[in-house]
């Protein structure tokens, strides 16, 4: 294993006087210092993170090394000591990821090319939808997503559709998300925050929801879920007075599956016979 002290390089002179009597020459060695790079990635495309506020701490000490805040680029850890340990710590991650785990590690040496790379998972929120008394998913219901700010006008965020993932992204031009024929829409990088989730169309022969369901987001959180449920619409004969020709047709009213419960769950037409009468 190299060594981690410096090569000293003095010449020194000892004088033995006596002997058999030892002489003691005190000499000291540093520790080699060296540079280190390190660069935050995304964890999906390894493609370098900006905003994430970074630490690095000498692990034995406590010592804080160094403190910044990532760009494009990989940042420059300067006089690190060869053979010591340190950890790199995230204070902040970058909007629309989860916080990352700390990294511990060992500086080797300056033969060895070195660095550090820490990445961030995306934080994911996904939008279950489903028939409320089936429990199939539904395709072709369009939601918006709306930061919470009360008092303040509503405007739907905006996304990016790549793979079938909508992708948060101020300048996207998609505001109107689409459960897929799973029933779900998958987003990715959304901010940490809380926020309305609102259906603006519903599915085909489904009663609209106009909820504002709370969706809530943290950077700790990968994965976040929320699942909506659509009641059918139902389709009731047309009740035909005693006499008259009755219509093979049905009309659809929206009842629910609350009105469908309060009706005892099953909907019975019956027609009167025809009244004999004496002679």
């Amino acid at each position: 294993m190299p060594s981690p002290y410096q090569l000293k390089g003095d010449t020194y002179t000892v004088s033995i006087t006596e002997h058999g009597k030892t002489e003691i020459l005190n000499v000291q060695n540093e520790k080699i210092k060296v540079s280190l790079p390190v660069i935050k990635k995304d964890a999906l495309t390894e493609e370098p993170l900006s905003g994430a506020h970074l630490q690095v701490i000498h692990e034995a000490t406590g010592d804080l090394i160094d403190e910044w805040t990532s760009d494009n680029a990989p940042y420059l850890l300067r006089d690190l000591t060869v053979g010591e340990t340190y950890i790199l710590r995230e204070i902040k991650a970058p909007e629309g990821y989860v916080l990352s785990d700390e990294i511990r590690f060992n500086v080797e040496g300056v033969k060895k090319e070195q660095n550090v790379s820490m990445y961030n998972d995306r934080i994911r929120a996904n939008i279950l939808k489903q028939d409320a008394e089936t429990k199939n998913p539904l395709s072709g219901a369009e939601f918006s997503i709306y930061w919470t700010a009360y008092g303040k006008e509503q405007v739907p965020l905006s996304f990016t559709l790549s793979d079938g993932v909508y992708i948060y992204d101020i300048e996207g031009k998609i505001t109107s998300l689409v459960t897929n024929e799973d029933g779900q829409i998958t987003i990715e990088k959304i901010p940490a925050g809380n926020y309305h989730c609102q259906e603006t169309t519903a599915p085909e022969g489904y009663i609209p929801d106009d909820t504002l369901h709370e969706l809530i987001v943290e950077a700790t959180s990968e994965n976040v879920s929320l699942l909506i449920e659509n009641e059918a619409f139902l389709l009731l004969p047309v009740v035909i007075k005693t006499g008259e020709k009755t219509p093979s047709t049905f009309i659809p009213h929206l009842l629910g599956f609350s009105a469908l419960t309060s009706l005892g769950g099953v909907i019975i037409l019956r027609r009167k016979g025809k009244r004999k009468h004496k002679r």
